[in-house]
């Protein structure tokens, strides 16, 4: 016999089997009783009770194993109905009863389907038999499904939790530039995160974006901000630490995923050194009302080990911000299916008055969004960083 190429199904076949005579007793003793109480009647309607459960639960077994994905993928509505598939189990638990049935009749009991009468009464206790496997199964089927929820549900607000204690929400504020940024998961668990470093005359701020969600996105926000950290303090050059971070991802043995990522440094007079690795071009406003987008650097994160990288310059003022955002951002749409698009950021940052702090410009973007939406819920992680240079000195107390 060829090995199955689908453990899953095979483990599953073995439980079938070990729990057919199992669940065939409670049905012999059932039976049992009916035709006579006996011993022998117990025995004899033990074999026909094992014969007709064997049958039953391995036809259920097929389609489960068979029938169910291929109908999940093929038919509109199906993946999930509770209803669906109970119906297709009763169907298939009723045409497995009259097989055994004949089976039974051919090889075990001569003449057990003999005369309209029996073939009635059969019927009758066919109907019986299928209800009853039907709904052991269903239960134990939901019975397993609520355990694997429970279980996901667990994982999956553990894995939020650590993901947040990874991101900051108090920021370093120094005498010529403050910084803030916030996060908002569009799931349990996000794709997106932000980082900020500091260092004695200079801060490094990042974004990335990674593609897809949950679990497996979570993981690898948490090795590409590792990644950052352990670079900070031997690496100066923002292209450099993207190339090396990029040669991480690319090097990742049996998953291929990708992700934008931008990166700045800003030194305490104002000089910026960015990078950007296929993310959003962020957007600095300058005090003055001018616009310039930070789109130097190269392509994302897990395409080509060997991607080169450059780093762009230029210098800060006081008044300007810098808004670093990832596309739930800029996509977040309203009823009519419009985005919010990157010129409406742009303007809206333009827009605010020039006294506000950075938690202040986040707090106003995110505002802008909801009543962009109209309620629409977001259908993407949204992350938002705000830098901005001012002339005075650091604010009371600030985080040094």
């Amino acid at each position: 016999m060829p090995q199955s190429r689908n453990p899953t199904a095979g483990a599953a076949l073995l439980r079938v089997l070990w729990q057919i005579p199992l669940y065939a007793i409670p049905f012999g003793i059932f039976f049992g009783t009916i035709f006579g109480a006996s011993v022998r009647a117990y025995g004899e309607s033990y074999l026909l009770a094992l014969v007709f459960t064997s049958v039953i639960m391995l036809a259920l077994w097929l389609v489960r194993a068979l029938v169910v994905p291929v109908l999940a993928r093929k038919v509109v509505g199906w993946r999930g109905s509770f209803m669906n598939e109970g119906l297709l189990y009763m169907v298939s638990s009723l045409l497995a009863a009259f097989a055994a049935a004949v089976l039974v009749d051919r090889a075990i009991i001569r003449g057990f389907l003999g005369g309209p009468q029996r073939v009635a009464t059969f019927a009758m206790y066919a109907i019986l038999f299928a209800v009853m496997m039907t709904a052991i199964g269903m239960v134990v089927q939901y019975h397993k499904s609520s355990i694997e929820v429970a279980r996901r549900e667990k994982e999956l607000e553990l894995a939020r939790r650590i993901q947040h204690s990874f991101l900051l929400e108090s920021f370093p504020v120094r005498p010529r530039f403050e910084v803030h940024a916030i996060n908002v998961p569009s799931r349990e668990v996000s794709g997106d995160f932000y980082d900020v470093v500091a260092s004695q005359t200079a801060l490094l701020l990042a974004v990335a974006d990674v593609e897809g969600k949950s679990i497996p996105a979570a993981l690898l926000t948490a090795m590409l901000q590792a990644s950052l950290r352990t670079q900070t303090t031997w690496v100066t050059s923002a292209a450099a630490i993207v190339s090396n971070i990029n040669g991480l991802c690319c090097r990742r043995e049996g998953m291929q995923q990708f992700a934008t990522f931008f990166l700045m440094r800003v030194e305490e007079d104002g000089r910026l050194a960015y990078c950007n690795a296929g993310h959003n071009s962020p957007i600095l406003v300058r005090a003055g009302g001018g616009r310039v987008l930070l789109e130097t650097g190269g392509m994302m994160f897990g395409v080509m080990e060997e991607a080169p990288f450059e780093e762009g310059a230029l210098s800060l003022t006081a008044g300007d911000r810098v808004i670093v955002y990832t596309d739930g951002i800029t996509e977040r749409a309203n009823p009519a299916g419009e985005e919010f698009g990157p010129e409406r950021l742009g303007s809206l940052v333009a827009s605010l008055p020039g006294d506000l702090s950075a938690r202040q410009v986040t707090e106003r973007v995110l505002r802008a969004l909801d009543e962009f939406s109209q309620g629409v819920e977001p259908n993407d992680d949204q992350t938002l960083l705000v830098l901005q240079m001012r002339a005075g000195p650091a604010a009371d107390g600030a985080i040094v």
